[in-house]
Protein backbone atom coordinates (compact mmCIF):
# COMPACT_ATOMS: atom_id res chain seq x y z
CA UNK A 1 0.00 0.00 0.00
CA UNK A 2 2.87 2.34 0.88
CA UNK A 3 4.32 1.49 -2.39
CA UNK A 4 1.44 1.82 -4.57
CA UNK A 5 0.57 5.59 -2.66
CA UNK A 6 4.15 7.01 -3.32
CA UNK A 7 3.77 5.64 -6.81
CA UNK A 8 0.49 7.94 -6.96
CA UNK A 9 2.62 10.69 -5.06
CA UNK A 10 5.53 10.63 -8.03
CA UNK A 11 2.90 10.31 -10.55
CA UNK A 12 0.86 13.25 -9.15
CA UNK A 13 4.21 15.55 -9.14
CA UNK A 14 5.19 14.51 -12.27
CA UNK A 15 1.66 15.29 -13.75
CA UNK A 16 1.71 18.80 -12.32
CA UNK A 17 5.36 19.58 -13.46
CA UNK A 18 3.94 18.59 -17.20
CA UNK A 19 1.13 20.58 -16.64
CA UNK A 20 3.06 23.68 -15.16
CA UNK A 21 5.27 23.01 -18.13
CA UNK A 22 2.57 23.49 -20.59
CA UNK A 23 0.61 26.13 -18.88
CA UNK A 24 4.33 27.96 -19.09
CA UNK A 25 4.93 27.53 -22.69
CA UNK A 26 1.35 28.35 -23.60
CA UNK A 27 1.95 31.40 -21.81
CA UNK A 28 4.99 32.21 -23.83
CA UNK A 29 3.06 31.36 -27.06
CA UNK A 30 0.36 33.81 -26.05
CA UNK A 31 2.61 35.81 -25.46
CA UNK A 32 4.91 35.74 -28.98
CA UNK A 33 1.36 35.94 -30.78
CA UNK A 34 0.36 39.13 -28.49
CA UNK A 35 3.84 40.56 -29.52
CA UNK A 36 3.31 39.69 -33.36
CA UNK A 37 0.02 40.81 -33.39
CA UNK A 38 1.20 44.13 -31.91
CA UNK A 39 4.15 44.25 -34.26
CA UNK A 40 1.39 43.48 -37.03
CA UNK A 41 -1.29 46.35 -35.75
CA UNK A 42 1.76 49.27 -35.57
CA UNK A 43 2.85 48.33 -39.21
CA UNK A 44 -0.72 48.56 -40.13
CA UNK A 45 -1.01 51.92 -38.56
CA UNK A 46 2.19 52.80 -40.17
CA UNK A 47 0.95 52.20 -43.87
CA UNK A 48 -2.42 53.42 -43.06
CA UNK A 49 -0.72 56.96 -42.21
CA UNK A 50 1.56 57.16 -44.95
CA UNK A 51 -1.39 55.68 -47.64
CA UNK A 52 -3.54 58.92 -45.78
CA UNK A 53 -0.26 60.87 -46.20
CA UNK A 54 0.64 59.61 -50.09
CA UNK A 55 -3.34 60.46 -50.96
CA UNK A 56 -3.19 63.61 -49.55
CA UNK A 57 -0.23 64.90 -51.61
CA UNK A 58 -1.40 63.50 -54.73
CA UNK A 59 -4.48 65.37 -53.85
CA UNK A 60 -2.49 68.56 -53.47
CA UNK A 61 -0.62 67.71 -56.48
CA UNK A 62 -3.62 66.89 -58.62
CA UNK A 63 -5.20 70.66 -57.21
CA UNK A 64 -2.24 72.52 -58.24
CA UNK A 65 -2.23 71.19 -61.64
CA UNK A 66 -5.75 71.82 -61.91
CA UNK A 67 -5.42 75.50 -60.21
CA UNK A 68 -2.39 75.95 -63.44
CA UNK A 69 -4.55 74.96 -65.89
CA UNK A 70 -7.28 77.24 -65.26
CA UNK A 71 -4.36 79.76 -65.00
CA UNK A 72 -3.23 79.30 -68.23
CA UNK A 73 -7.40 79.09 -69.71
CA UNK A 74 -7.64 82.44 -67.74
CA UNK A 75 -4.33 83.64 -69.60
CA UNK A 76 -5.95 82.48 -72.55
CA UNK A 77 -9.23 84.02 -72.34
CA UNK A 78 -7.91 87.73 -71.62
CA UNK A 79 -5.87 87.56 -74.38
CA UNK A 80 -8.21 86.64 -76.55
CA UNK A 81 -10.44 89.77 -75.21
CA UNK A 82 -7.19 91.97 -75.89
CA UNK A 83 -7.37 90.10 -79.19
CA UNK A 84 -11.21 90.74 -79.96
CA UNK A 85 -10.50 94.89 -79.03
CA UNK A 86 -7.91 94.84 -81.41
CA UNK A 87 -9.57 93.37 -83.96
CA UNK A 88 -12.31 95.94 -83.10
CA UNK A 89 -10.51 99.11 -83.73
CA UNK A 90 -9.10 97.07 -86.82
CA UNK A 91 -12.46 96.77 -88.15
CA UNK A 92 -12.78 100.47 -88.55
CA UNK A 93 -9.44 101.14 -90.67
CA UNK A 94 -10.18 97.77 -92.89
CA UNK A 95 -12.49 95.99 -95.05
CA UNK A 96 -15.05 93.74 -93.94
CA UNK A 97 -13.42 90.47 -95.68
CA UNK A 98 -9.92 90.89 -94.06
CA UNK A 99 -11.45 91.50 -91.12
CA UNK A 100 -13.09 88.62 -91.10
CA UNK A 101 -10.30 86.19 -92.31
CA UNK A 102 -8.27 87.38 -89.51
CA UNK A 103 -10.93 86.96 -87.15
CA UNK A 104 -11.80 83.02 -87.94
CA UNK A 105 -7.87 83.11 -87.96
CA UNK A 106 -7.72 84.16 -84.32
CA UNK A 107 -11.15 82.16 -83.34
CA UNK A 108 -9.49 79.00 -85.26
CA UNK A 109 -6.30 79.75 -82.86
CA UNK A 110 -8.58 80.47 -79.51
CA UNK A 111 -10.34 76.78 -80.17
CA UNK A 112 -6.75 74.91 -80.62
CA UNK A 113 -5.34 76.53 -77.62
CA UNK A 114 -8.60 75.44 -75.89
CA UNK A 115 -8.59 72.24 -77.32
CA UNK A 116 -5.13 71.44 -75.96
CA UNK A 117 -5.89 72.53 -72.37
CA UNK A 118 -8.57 70.25 -72.49
CA UNK A 119 -6.29 67.40 -73.35
CA UNK A 120 -4.21 68.23 -70.97
CA UNK A 121 -6.98 68.95 -68.12
CA UNK A 122 -8.56 65.22 -69.40
CA UNK A 123 -4.82 63.74 -68.91
CA UNK A 124 -4.66 65.41 -65.42
CA UNK A 125 -8.19 63.93 -64.47
CA UNK A 126 -7.14 60.48 -65.84
CA UNK A 127 -4.02 60.52 -63.98
CA UNK A 128 -5.92 61.71 -60.92
CA UNK A 129 -8.36 58.77 -61.57
CA UNK A 130 -5.18 55.80 -62.06
CA UNK A 131 -3.88 57.92 -58.90
CA UNK A 132 -6.78 57.20 -56.24
CA UNK A 133 -7.85 54.09 -57.72
CA UNK A 134 -4.04 52.40 -56.68
CA UNK A 135 -4.03 53.78 -53.56
CA UNK A 136 -7.89 52.28 -53.28
CA UNK A 137 -5.98 48.95 -54.49
CA UNK A 138 -2.59 49.30 -51.75
CA UNK A 139 -5.65 50.26 -48.89
CA UNK A 140 -7.83 46.98 -49.67
CA UNK A 141 -4.79 45.03 -50.07
CA UNK A 142 -3.31 46.23 -46.76
CA UNK A 143 -6.83 45.28 -45.02
CA UNK A 144 -6.91 41.84 -46.29
CA UNK A 145 -3.25 41.19 -45.74
CA UNK A 146 -4.25 42.56 -42.08
CA UNK A 147 -7.32 40.55 -41.73
CA UNK A 148 -5.52 37.07 -42.81
CA UNK A 149 -2.56 37.47 -40.35
CA UNK A 150 -4.84 38.21 -37.67
CA UNK A 151 -6.96 35.45 -38.46
CA UNK A 152 -3.85 33.25 -38.72
CA UNK A 153 -3.24 34.67 -35.04
CA UNK A 154 -6.73 33.88 -33.66
CA UNK A 155 -6.46 30.48 -35.02
CA UNK A 156 -3.29 29.78 -33.56
CA UNK A 157 -4.75 30.84 -29.90
CA UNK A 158 -7.87 28.91 -30.30
CA UNK A 159 -5.59 25.52 -31.04
CA UNK A 160 -3.33 26.30 -28.15
CA UNK A 161 -6.51 26.84 -25.98
CA UNK A 162 -8.31 23.91 -27.15
CA UNK A 163 -4.92 21.99 -26.69
CA UNK A 164 -4.61 23.27 -23.15
CA UNK A 165 -8.14 22.32 -22.29
CA UNK A 166 -7.53 19.46 -23.33
CA UNK A 167 -4.64 18.91 -20.80
CA UNK A 168 -6.46 20.27 -18.07
CA UNK A 169 -9.42 17.78 -18.36
CA UNK A 170 -6.49 14.72 -18.83
CA UNK A 171 -5.36 15.62 -15.35
CA UNK A 172 -8.67 16.16 -13.86
CA UNK A 173 -9.75 12.84 -15.21
CA UNK A 174 -6.41 11.75 -13.40
CA UNK A 175 -7.01 13.33 -10.34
Amino acid sequence: DDLDELRCKVGDRYIEKQQNRLIQEHKEVLQDLQRNYNRLEQSSKRKAQDLRSLHMATIREMKDREASVRDQLARKDEELRHLRDDLDELRCKVGDRYIEKQQNRLIQEHKEVLQDLQRNYNRLEQSSKRKAQDLRSLHMATIREMKDREASVRDQLARKDEELRHLRDDLDELR
